[in-house]
């Protein structure tokens, strides 16, 4: 038992030494990526998020950029009183735009001391599948939103280092 306990301590320490910290550049919005991420160029984001309307504002990936976090405010009026009615537009549009997509949950959440909208969805691409857990919440007066992503292959290898991160996105 002590044994476990101690090795236990020991991968939690090693786990959050190795990721990194990202902010938004307005310091409203931090979280832990793992440690081999680092920033994708606007290049980068332009051509992976190519698919949609606009692409994100700031994105961390693999060397590979086959697993990539995306990040941002978007002007999407939410407010915290309208998160359900607002999961439910975003699941119509969202089922319609990307055809149907093969849908693993849609709900609100309690993540931290927010409310979040969760999607998590599967959608072809063009030479594979791609795996995206979908975060948003109000927060002063915009949508703050995250995109966790990953070929399907990749997500299987890399899911508990997503939804760790997941797990430490801080507000002030």
């Amino acid at each position: 038992m002590k044994k476990t306990f101690l090795l236990l301590l020991l991968y939690s320490f090693c786990t959050v030494l190795s990721a990194k910290n990202f902010t938004t550049p307005d310091q409203n919005a931090s979280f832990d990526a793992p440690d081999n991420y680092s920033p994708l160029t606007q290049n980068e984001i332009n051509l992976k998020f190519a698919r949609g309307t606009k692409p994100p504002q700031f994105a961390v990936g693999n060397e590979r950029r086959t697993v990539s976090i995306a990040y941002g405010h978007n002007p999407m009026p939410t407010t915290e009183d309208n998160l359900d009615v607002s999961l439910q537009t975003l699941y119509q549009g969202i089922d319609k735009i990307l055809n149907k997509p093969e849908w693993v949950e849609h709900s609100v959440l309690q993540i931290g001391n927010r409310r979040w909208i969760y999607m998590e969805f599967i959608v072809p691409a063009i030479d594979t599948n791609i795996h995206n857990i979908m975060l948003l919440t109000p927060y002063k007066g915009k949508t703050l939103m995250f995109n966790f992503n990953a070929t399907v292959e990749d997500f299987a290898n890399d899911e508990a280092k997503l939804r760790q991160a997941i797990e430490s996105i801080r507000l002030p």
